[in-house]
């Protein structure tokens, strides 16, 4: 058990997200990997809209071929596009129903003074030009304006659309999705919340947002649907204990506070409380800071250890420095990981304490210590 939480704990300090956090912290870390169709749109030299048509392979064996699109609309230009009517993919795509071929919307670069495709997403239904032409208003606009146009495609039919609303919010920071929530519309919100069909990640997500404009009810609603606890509901924990601490804060915060330090809270759970944690210093830091230190504080001496360092090195905060460094060496703390955790943030925070600590360690394991160095160096750069 002890050699899985390390590398499940390992696998989390990899993939949090710098201070301040560039992504939503009420998401998985796989949205972070994926790109809106709106950074497609920025990045494009050539945007066309079209059919497939004459898909045929170069090598079968190979599965590599080649497939036409005609083009339709030309949404995005370019000079060395001219009057073409089509464009080459370099990929096979097939097309069932010759008649009825499926539309594409084709993002293209220039190459060495080519058209180059280098994505397309299947267009099923004639909703997304109009979402292109929103976004295409979106320009020179604030991310508070951007966010409000992507709420209302959050339910809309076409699956494609939905998802890439969904993905905007994700990738959006802590600061800004609280930022738009209270101008959102707080009954649309309620029927999202209550329909057994959203997913837990959109669950999450709206729950925080009816937080903002909502009253004692919701917070009953949001309470309920964290006791609740089924498959869905734990999934969507995090946006679940946030949207209640903003409607109850009071109860909000002992509830969250207690799951985390309680060691039959399942691991994952916890990991979805932390969140809560993370999102709400980064939209909120001088008001969430009591709370976190006294969330982070009770981990201290916990397998949970690394995770809640590495999230105060980040955050800059120095308050628990001599509890922390009394963790090592401690039987329990022998891992590589923990040792490395608390080094790394001994090198960070400006506590006098800490430069007799590392005076200590580098008579110890001086390779270590520079391997580290080196490490955070890296990290500055970046």
């Amino acid at each position: 058990m002890t050699r899985f939480l390390g590398l499940l704990t390992l696998a989390m300090l990899v993939c949090l997200p710098p201070c301040p956090a560039p992504a939503c912290s009420l998401c998985n870390g796989s949205a972070l990997q994926m790109k809106p169709l709106r950074e497609h749109w920025e990045r494009a030299k050539v945007v066309i809209y079209g059919t497939l048509a004459n898909p045929r392979f170069i090598n079968s064996q190979a599965g590599i071929g080649i497939t036409d699109v005609h083009i339709l609309q030309v949404l995005k230009s370019d000079p060395l596009l001219g009057n073409a009517k089509t464009v080459e993919l370099s990929r096979y795509l097939p097309v069932l129903d010759p008649k009825k071929p499926p539309r594409q919307l084709i993002f293209c670069d220039i190459v060495k003074d080519k058209i180059d495709p280098y994505f397309g997403k299947e267009a099923r239904s004639p909703a997304l030009l109009d979402y292109f032409k929103g976004i295409q208003a979106l320009a020179g606009k604030d991310r508070l304006e951007a966010l409000k146009f992507f709420f209302e495609y959050l339910d809309n039919e076409d699956p494609v659309l939905a998802d890439d609303a969904l993905l905007e919010f994700l990738r959006s920071t802590d600061a800004e999705v609280g930022q738009v929530a209270k101008h959102l519309p707080v009954n649309k919100l309620r029927r999202w919340l209550q329909n057994p069909d959203t997913t837990a990640d959109r669950l999450s997500l709206y729950a925080f947002l009816l937080s903002a404009a909502g009253d004692p009810g919701d917070a009953r609603l949001l309470r309920g649907l964290i006791d609740k606890a089924d498959k869905r509901s734990k999934a969507a924990l995090d946006g679940l204990l946030a949207g209640y601490i903003q409607l109850n804060p009071r109860d909000g915060w002992e509830l969250a506070i207690n799951m985390l330090h309680d060691e039959r809270t399942p691991l994952l759970d916890r990991f979805a409380i932390l969140r809560t944690f993370r999102f709400y210093y980064g939209w909120k830091p001088a008001e969430s800071k009591a709370q976190v230190l006294r969330a982070l504080g009770g981990l201290i001496e916990t397998p949970l250890l690394d995770v809640a360092v590495e999230d105060l090195r980040r955050w800059q905060m120095w308050d628990l420095t001599p509890k922390i460094l009394a963790q090592f060496g401690k039987p329990g703390n022998a891992s590589q990981i923990v040792r490395r955790t608390i080094v790394r943030y001994a090198l960070c925070s400006p506590q006098p304490e800490c430069r007799n600590f590392l005076d200590r360690v580098r008579r110890s394991d001086g390779e270590m210590v520079r391997e580290i160095e080196e490490g955070l160096e890296l990290e500055r750069k970046h």
